[in-house]
């Protein structure tokens, strides 16, 4: 569940819009987050019983109103066009806008207090007190920011991005750990570039997901709209250039095999240096023309012929458990499937079947046999 459902609702009780079912709701969500929950407990507190203002400079008082204005605009951002919206539209028969409006301008007024008490301790916040932001997920988690260029990130869960605060100087640099989805801004004069410990994306504009964790044996970019031009980290001399629905997949543990784009040699043996790299089409889903690549964005969990040892991580990472695969001869087994709001144990039970194995679930444990 991402972080803006949750401010949306906070906004709903501060406005007195919240139903019990939604109250209920912002509690067992703030159950799970107790960092996100201790800020909400600041923000009410103020948005309640307002305090004196402090003596700021105006540029600092900017500063703080700037910043919670981007994450609080990323939380009612739409989503790209290519695919449907990932969070609900409002229902019809809500309360107009402006109360909505008022809200978050309490909310924003009081972020200028809260900024400054809890700088050193939000995650999402400041890297350093000058010019790097980072933003994270825990794992479970999946949100939403607005760079400060305008463009959009969606962050998968368990995934960081650092960016300078201003995008200063000629280029527009993000590092990212994990899984994002970008739909950048287009600027020919700054282009923008995604640092991963294996690759970097060089784009003007563009709409591309790129997946980079650290603990899985592959990076993957997948491209929507535009180009995006793909340098090799050890390599930087071997460019590619990606079309709109392409996806290039790089082995972290060696990418010395760049310039060959197949998996095989000419001879048809297994070629060591070419299964570094594989540029393939991107896989859509017959019912809505979906990208299955970014069905995370959605809220679907989705799986496109891949390992066990694959899936185990994903699951790892949307249900926030562990999974253990104690039988090795599993761990290669493809699989390919799309889960819109099933539960873990719904999950595994549909595993279980296609993959014909033996699990069972001990509190936030899961082993595979």
């Amino acid at each position: 569940m991402p972080n803006n459902k949750i401010w949306q609702l906070v906004a709903r009780k501060l406005s007195d819009e919240a139903s019990p079912e939604e109250r209920k709701e912002l509690e067992s969500l703030l159950q799970k987050d107790p960092e996100l929950a201790y800020q909400v407990d600041i923000y009410c507190h103020y948005f309640d019983h307002p305090s004196r203002e402090t003596d700021r400079t105006a540029a600092a008082k900017e500063k703080s109103l700037d910043f919670f204005r981007r994450q609080f605009e990323a939380g009612f951002a739409s989503p790209p066009e290519i695919y449907p919206a990932a969070f609900p539209e409002p229902k019809p028969g809500a309360r107009p806008l402006k109360r909505w409006v008022a809200v978050a301008a309490g909310l924003i007024t009081i972020a200028v207090t809260f900024f400054f008490l809890t700088e050193n301790k939000n995650k999402h916040h400041q890297l350093s007190q000058h010019t790097q932001n980072e933003v994270n997920t825990l794992p479970g988690i999946r949100s939403r920011t607005i760079l400060p260029d305008g463009s959009v990130v969606w962050l998968n869960a368990d995934s960081k991005v650092i960016y300078d605060e201003n995008f200063r100087g000629n280029l527009r640099e993000v590092h990212l750990e994990g899984e994002a989805f970008f739909d950048v801004v287009k600027d020919d004069a700054r282009p923008f570039i995604i640092h991963t410990k294996t690759i970097d994306v060089r784009v003007l504009g563009t709409a591309f997901n790129v997946r980079s964790y650290g603990n899985e044996n592959s990076t993957e970019t997948a491209l929507f709209r535009g180009s995006v031009e793909i340098t090799l980290r050890n390599k930087p001399d071997k460019k590619i250039v990606l079309k709109p629905n392409e996806k290039i997949k790089i082995s972290n543990k060696s990418a010395d095999g760049i310039e060959s784009r197949n998996l095989a040699s000419a001879s048809g043996k297994n070629n060591t240096n070419a299964l570094s790299m594989q540029v393939s089409k991107v896989h859509f889903r017959e019912k809505d023309s979906s990208a299955l690549d970014v069905l995370w964005v959605k809220n679907k969990l989705a799986f496109d012929a891949e390992t066990l040892e694959l899936v185990a991580k994903k699951i790892e990472r949307w249900y926030d458990v562990k999974v253990k695969i104690e039988n090795d001869d599993l761990r290669n087994v493809a699989y390919s499937a799309i889960f819109d709001n099933e539960n873990i144990e719904e999950v595994m039970e549909a595993l279980k079947i296609s993959g014909n194995f033996k699990y069972t679930i001990d509190k936030d444990v899961i082993t595979i046999r």
